[in-house]
């Protein structure tokens, strides 16, 4: 179990008696066998809770911006779904994806995805919202203490690195995930998705495929053998 969900499941943020149970049942998971496929490529497979902006702050999360304050994507939550990521942030975003519109980088998420897809079926690669990425910044950050890890998907590097989301704000602009400062927080921002940044990646979150998708690619790779 990660650091996170032992942390949560201490603290009292998951429900207890039947509504934990109901909320274990609604939950989006990997089968078993994507679970072993992701884990041997080097994923890191987390279990994303619900939690918006307003939630982590509450539980004590920073952020180190005031502008989203009052607005819509403050109570935005994250969707109860596992997903899988590569903890190390060279491989967690698409390279070459910056110096892209969102437009573009989709068409690029795509392919990556129905590669990733024939490697190992059942999981879809996608752009995801902003709540998604939030929640994750901090599990991270909260599993590299953990672990030891002295780097952490969102710290801050020599070369700016910003996540473009799916999120939209005020056309034409979307959510940015940045920096997470271990003191200060996590920058949230709120950039246009059609100008072609030198600093803004596409990182797709892997994550269970629809099961009509899921068996459409398993019944490709059976016949491809």
């Amino acid at each position: 179990m990660a650091f996170y969900e032992r942390e949560q499941r201490q603290s009292g943020n998951h429900e207890a008696g039947p509504q934990a149970s109901e909320r274990e049942k609604s939950v989006n998971r990997f089968s078993k066998e994507s679970r072993e496929a992701l884990a041997d490529r080097g994923f890191v497979i987390v279990e994303l809770t619900g939690q918006s902006i307003k939630t982590l702050r509450e539980q004590g999360k920073s952020f180190t911006a005031n502008w989203h304050k009052g607005h819509w994507i403050e109570d935005k939550p994250s969707e109860l779904i596992e997903v899988a990521y590569h903890p190390d942030p060279e491989q967690f975003i698409l390279r070459d994806s910056n110096h892209t519109t969102r437009l573009e980088q989709e068409k690029m998420v795509a392919d990556h995805s129905k590669e990733l897809g024939r490697e190992i079926p059942g999981v879809e690669a996608a752009i995801d919202i902003a709540p998604n990425y939030v929640e994750l910044a901090f599990v991270d950050l909260q599993n590299a203490i953990l672990e030891g890890r002295r780097d952490f998907l969102f710290k801050k590097r020599l070369v700016d690195m910003i996540i473009r989301t799916k999120t939209d704000t005020e056309d034409p602009n979307a959510i940015h995930i940045a920096e997470l400062h271990e003191v200060f927080g996590l920058s949230v921002l709120s950039y246009s998705k059609e100008q072609r940044f030198s600093s803004a990646y596409a990182a797709p979150l892997i994550k269970p495929a629809p099961k009509i998708t899921a068996n459409k690619e398993a019944q490709a790779l059976t016949r491809g053998l």
